[in-house]
């Protein structure tokens, strides 16, 4: 499955072609295709199921502090 096309139905608040510098403490970073800013445990739950099921790459971002995000960017899901 391509990335983009990564179903962001079952989120409260999801974002397509984020830009990583946003959420991150350096405020650096290039952009990702999909970000879910998780409001429950459910969505975060969701994420990583729909992200195992698709063969999807994940990383949960936290709140962004002690992270160098790469200026070109992540291909596949973040949870900041």
């Amino acid at each position: 499955m391509n990335i983009n096309q990564f179903p962001t139905n079952g989120f409260q608040c999801a974002e397509a072609n984020a830009a990583l510098k946003n959420f991150t403490a350096f405020k650096i970073g290039g952009s990702c295709p999909v970000l879910i800013h998780a409001t429950s445990l459910e969505e975060i739950n969701h994420a990583v199921e729909l992200c195992k099921e698709l063969e999807l790459k994940l990383f949960v971002l936290g709140n962004g502090f002690n992270v160098l995000a790469a200026d070109s960017g992540f291909d596949g899901v973040n949870l900041p």
